[in-house]
């Protein structure tokens, strides 16, 4: 499973995986999404708190920032 990745106007850049997607939500440049969670990625437990991390992915996330240079043209 792939997702969409699209500049902050809405037009679409390129397909990305879980993982490059996963990156970008823990860098904060997902800026906005659309669509319910696909894909719920588990960390680890985090020792003072004990609780687990978690990122939940989305079928088609804006992203701020650079153009990729895959991008479609």
């Amino acid at each position: 499973m792939d997702v969409l990745q699209l500049d902050v106007s809405g037009r679409p850049q390129a397909w990305i995986s879980p993982k490059e997607a996963a990156t970008l939500y823990a860098s904060d440049a997902v800026a906005w999404t659309i669509g319910e969670p696909c894909l719920v990625l588990r960390g680890g437990i985090q020792r003072s708190s004990g609780l687990q991390s978690r990122i939940e992915l989305h079928p088609i996330i804006a992203v701020r920032g650079a153009v990729p240079s895959r991008a479609w043209r």
